[in-house]
């Protein structure tokens, strides 16, 4: 575990997977090299898992999540990582399989405000973890973060979102149909609005 973040082997370029079946990275930093450092693409089934990873976003967006295949999953357990510059996010997500990010950290040493984005049907989970970056969600389906620290989370899509006993800067709802519910969390707006709920959110 400690090869990730020393980082005694570190991945500088593209991991791609697109093939049927699952496949595991453990114990390795992953960093961009103006490109994405993981993509998990194509419209196989596949099972993607980042394990005790170290994952640098230093020039670009750090995962591509585009695959077609509603059966694929993309697991990150255990990971830290850092944006070390601004206009890039960790993550860009038009999948329609099941993105999770489990007992995580995630720092924004260069003050990114570019936010990660869910654009497609296959929803979020974030569980004990820390994201310091903002996220857009687009998507149909359920967003859970739940005993998270989130900068800001924003919603256009039409799918439910729970947020449980988490720590945020704004909730911002702007889509058509929306439902969520909160429950013991904190929003923090600062100088702007906490919470803010568009005209069409039900």
């Amino acid at each position: 575990t400690c090869d990730a973040v020393t980082p005694n082997v570190t991945i500088i370029g593209t991991c791609t997977f697109s093939a049927t079946g699952t496949s595991s990275i453990s114990g390795i930093c992953l960093q961009t090299n103006s490109a994405n450092c993981v993509v998990v693409s194509g419209a196989n089934a596949c099972e993607v898992r980042l394990i005790n990873c170290f994952i640098r976003a230093t020039n670009n967006t750090a995962i591509a999540y585009t695959n077609s295949n509603g059966a694929s999953l993309f697991y990150i357990y255990f990971c830290r990582g850092d944006i070390t510059t601004t206009g890039i996010a960790y993550f860009a997500n038009t999948a329609t399989g099941k993105f999770k990010i489990w007992n995580s950290s995630f720092l924004n040493e260069g003050s990114s405000t570019t936010a990660s984005s869910v654009a497609a049907s296959g929803g979020l989970d974030i569980i004990n973890s820390q994201f310091f970056n903002d996220i857009t969600y687009a998507s149909a389906n359920t967003a859970n973060i739940h005993l998270s620290d989130i900068t800001n989370f924003t919603t256009s899509g039409v799918g439910v979102f729970s947020i449980i006993n988490s720590l945020s800067g704004i909730l911002t709802t702007a889509g058509t149909g929306t439902a969520g519910i909160a429950i013991n969390c904190t929003f923090s707006g600062a100088t702007s609005s906490a919470i803010s709920v568009g005209s069409g959110t039900t």
